[in-house]
């Protein structure tokens, strides 16, 4: 499929439509800076128990006080690259004997390498032993002649996330996300689509719904817009961070649902009221769709 429900063309290397309020990822970059701005704020109106991150991604620095002084490019790593290899390969269930590992500066950087190193002209990319030792020691060196390689400093952090990322403690988050699931789907119905580990709320049903509220027939935005309005909604009013202001551009259109801490969730007020911010927040969409201009305000602010 090319086009979105409305039919709206996708843009060219993304599953969804761009608009005219976030044509490109530049405006992107100006949403994400929107969104600081609100993140901002509600810290220091609140500090940081105002904001709540449900984006399913830990993206912090985990790091203890004592280890803060070694947390340089030259320390960390003489302390810390054994353990970081131990960690991992417990993690993913590989042998010293058979296997390596590597760290990257995200996800993409490991991807980007793999294909540099692995991929040539032609090929169809099926899978790769990404363990290996001998391909491991390639993809790894070839993310250092592109720079693709994390920071050193970032091992302790590195071993700190993958102690804790136990099989029981991921199982607890897939749990939550099916809590909050079904409180969205007494909400919103049938709207929301799960899998057994995530649940979304497709874009193209986010614009459905807001139009549906206001009983607008012919939409003044694209979905893809409709749903980053959504989450700027939920960050501005409910201190909500989805995991829309992760990526640049995002990689979906969706608002998307998945590994959420429990903790997180009863700081919030749980489940009911994740799922009541959200349809108070569809209201909120749908009173805007009349005045596109409010849209463009609350996406990119003032500037």
């Amino acid at each position: 499929m090319s086009t979105d429900r409305f039919g709206n063309a996708y843009a060219p290397g993304l599953p969804y439509a761009r608009g005219r309020i976030l044509p490109n990822t530049e405006d992107d970059f100006r949403k994400l800076q929107e969104a600081w701005r609100h993140i901002a704020a509600r810290i220091r109106a609140g500090g940081p128990e105002a904001i709540f991150n449900f984006s399913g991604l830990e993206h912090g620095l985990p790091l203890s006080p004592d280890e803060l002084p070694m947390a340089n490019d030259f320390v960390a790593p003489a302390l810390y690259f054994d353990q970081f290899k131990q960690a991992a390969l417990e993690h993913f269930g590989g042998s010293p004997e058979q296997h390596d590992v590597a760290l990257f500066n995200r996800l993409t950087g490991a991807t980007y390498a793999t294909h540099l190193t692995l991929v040539k002209p032609g090929d169809v990319v099926i899978g790769a032993m990404a363990g290996e030792k001998s391909l491991v020691s390639r993809i790894r060196a070839r993310a250092f002649e592109m720079g693709l390689e994390a920071r050193p400093l970032l091992y302790p952090a590195a071993v700190r996330s993958l102690v804790g990322s136990t099989a029981e403690r991921v199982q607890e988050l897939v749990d939550t996300t099916r809590e909050v699931a079904a409180a969205i789907k007494d909400v919103l119905g049938d709207r929301l689509h799960e899998t057994p580990m995530i649940a979304e709320l497709l874009a193209d049903d986010i614009l459905d719904m807001a139009l549906e509220r206001t009983g607008l027939r012919t939409p003044p935005i694209v979905p893809y817009e409709a749903s980053a309005a959504l989450a700027m909604l939920l960050l501005r009013d409910y201190g909500i961070i989805t995991v829309h202001f992760v990526g640049l551009p995002p990689g979906t259109s969706a608002l998307m649902f998945k590994f959420i801490a429990p903790e997180v969730l009863k700081r919030f007020g749980g489940a009911q009221a994740y799922a009541q911010a959200i349809d108070k927040s569809l209201n909120r969409l749908a009173s805007m769709l009349t005045e596109p201009e409010q849209l463009c305000r609350l996406l990119l602010g003032n500037a």
